[in-house]
């Protein structure tokens, strides 16, 4: 028979177990969400369990718990017979959750520009010619860093929970689109020349402005991903479900 305190070792041991697990999950889901935003692994592609593993050397366990997370946000499909892969949005949604962003984003904005310090204001100007630098150089990649950047410093000054886990789930969503739209021939200089209204807004402290600016240069993204993802239709048509072999009589 175990002694009480042998037992209540044990109970107390397997209380600690997901408090080390939850960690390693979430550093995982934030690499795989990663590698999707920088299309490492394309839309509709297969996920394969296995080869996650050994990708992100982890046990399969945690990589399914992963990919339940992530189908929950809508980042990866379950298609019978196939398994999990990254999921396509079709042009209709992606047009429909840039407009949820643009007025959730706009609205940041917003407030950022009402209860911004001068400190604050210069900070984002300095990611703005940042931004532009990037753009000049064409490096698709440090531009959205520099915009995340700007939308992190937004939304810690704002400090408004609620927005930042709403707009995080969003983003999410079009994480996978961001590298694409921005790649689209001509949207580069177009995408700063948006941005540079907003930035003026800010500069200038007039948070209506900023985001009206900001609103506007999302619609104008929508567009754009709208049609990106019209053109990969029809150039790489989804994944279908494999078909089951008809028994032998």
């Amino acid at each position: 028979m175990c002694h009480p305190e042998t037992i209540w070792l044990k109970e107390r041991a397997n209380m600690r177990r997901p408090k080390v697990a939850a960690p390693l999950r979430q550093e995982i889901a934030q690499e795989l969400k990663t590698d999707l935003a920088n299309l490492s692994f394309s839309p509709g592609s297969r996920l394969i369990e296995r080869e996650l593993c050994e990708r992100y050397e982890v046990s399969r366990t945690i990589i399914r718990e992963v990919l339940r997370e992530f189908e929950s946000e809508g980042l990866v499909e379950n298609i019978p017979h196939i398994g999990p892969v990254v999921a396509v949005l079709s042009p209709e949604e992606a047009v429909q959750i840039y407009e949820i962003r643009g007025i959730l984003a706009g609205l940041a904005t917003r407030k950022f520009v009402e209860i911004a310090s001068q400190r604050d204001i210069s900070r984002v100007l300095r990611i703005f010619e940042r931004i532009k630098a990037s753009a000049i150089e064409e490096d698709v990649r440090a531009v959205l860093s520099g915009v995340s950047d700007f939308h992190n410093t937004v939304l810690d000054t704002i400090n408004n929970e609620p927005l930042r886990g709403m707009l995080d789930r969003i983003h999410t969503r079009v994480a996978i689109m961001r590298l694409t739209t921005l790649s689209a021939p001509g949207r580069l200089p177009n995408a700063v020349s948006e941005l540079s209204k907003v930035f003026e807004a800010i500069k200038k402290q007039d948070a209506t402005a900023a985001e009206r600016a900001f609103i506007e240069h999302i619609e104008s993204v929508a567009l754009v991903a709208r049609e990106e993802l019209k053109r990969q239709r029809l150039e790489q048509p989804m994944v279908k479900p494999m078909k089951r072999k008809a028994k032998s009589t």
